[in-house]
């Protein structure tokens, strides 16, 4: 649970302990930024009649687009946007002050990148027809509870080697403009797991699942989308763009569930295994446990048998002894 403005929860992985009752302290040192870059000359109507044309690659699709004369800035974004669906760029193009062309990336951090040209200088490339990268985009920076965290686009989320907070994701969706203090809130961890036993022990090497919620505000969050929607809660019908949108959220959804299902078949099939294992064990000790039994009580049988034997013979031993010893007096005494 998560107490902070652009402060939201992603999961956890593996078996961290329970956070303190008034949760650990999140602290945002520097904002997620995505891969942009802005003309520094305006796309007027008179670059377009003149035949302005924009290349744009990002991976390896790669988009030519010629402005067509008489139309509008306004109508050839929207013209650029759509081919950056239709060959699957994660792009987004708008026009800010001035009247400039600025595009970004729909993904944040420094790993997701493109490259731009122009015929125009200054359009979107320095220079003419010549391939510019966009300004990288940055990571989230911050800290959960003092230590430091590994920072992925928007994502925070805690080092492998804390015994704390290993493997608690959160997500910062604010700006640096958002950032009056570095204290951004808190975040508190509940672990109720009960552990699994079979028999008298815990499961040896026992197999870890750390469910996630399933609500669908926290489904198909991480699908980049020309719309805005931020999960499955925020999706609609009423545009063709929006239908597209939801269409790519859905499968996000479903990719993440099918995944989560994964593992819970694997963790079935692992904890079957086990079981099936110890059973056999189990069985075996007992068929062994069951001969040495039957094998004793043979054995004691014997020795009670040897000992009654003993006792007897000695009996007669006796006996006999006193029975030899006045016949020996007797001759003596001859």
């Amino acid at each position: 649970m998560v107490s902070g403005e652009h402060l939201e929860f992603l999961g956890v992985e593996g078996g961290i302990p329970s956070s303190p009752i008034e949760g650990y302290t999140v602290e945002i040192h520097e904002s997620a930024l995505p891969a942009q870059i802005v003309g520094t000359r305006p796309f007027t109507q008179d670059l377009i009649d003149r035949g302005e044309q924009l290349w744009v690659r990002e991976g390896n699709a790669e988009v030519r687009f010629p402005a067509i004369r008489g139309k509008p800035p306004q109508m050839l974004l929207a013209e650029l946007q759509q081919a950056f669906r239709e060959r699957e760029l994660p792009l987004e193009a708008t026009l800010v002050t001035g009247e400039r062309l600025s595009l970004q990336h729909l993904r944040y951090g420094n790993s997701h990148k493109f490259a731009v040209a122009s015929t125009t200088p200054g359009v979107l490339s320095p220079r003419s027809l010549e391939w510019t990268s966009a300004l990288p985009g940055r990571d989230v920076k911050g800290v959960i509870n003092g230590e430091p965290c590994e920072g992925r686009g928007q994502t925070l989320q805690g080092r492998p080697e804390s015994p704390l907070i290993a493997g608690l994701a959160l997500r910062y969706t604010g700006t640096t403009a958002d950032l009056t203090f570095t204290k951004v809130g808190t975040v508190s961890v509940l672990q109720n797991a009960i552990p699994l036993h079979l028999g008298g022990g815990l499961l040896s090497a026992a197999p870890k699942l750390s469910l996630r919620s399933f609500r669908v505000h926290d489904l198909g969050r991480d699908v980049p989308n020309p719309s805005g929607f931020q999960s499955l809660e925020d999706v609609h019908l009423r545009t063709i763009q929006g239908a597209r949108d939801t269409e790519a959220i859905l499968e996000g959804a479903l990719s993440e569930l099918g995944s989560i299902k994964e593992r819970l078949d694997e963790l079935d099939q692992q904890t079957l295994r086990e079981t099936i294992r110890k059973l056999k064990h189990e069985h075996a000790q007992l068929n062994q446990d069951g001969v040495a039994i039957q094998d004793s009580k043979q054995a004691h049988a014997v020795a009670e048998y040897t000992r009654d034997q003993i006792i007897a013979k000695t009996r007669e031993s006796v006996v006999a002894q006193a029975n030899q010893q006045p016949q020996v007096v007797l001759g003596l005494l001859k």
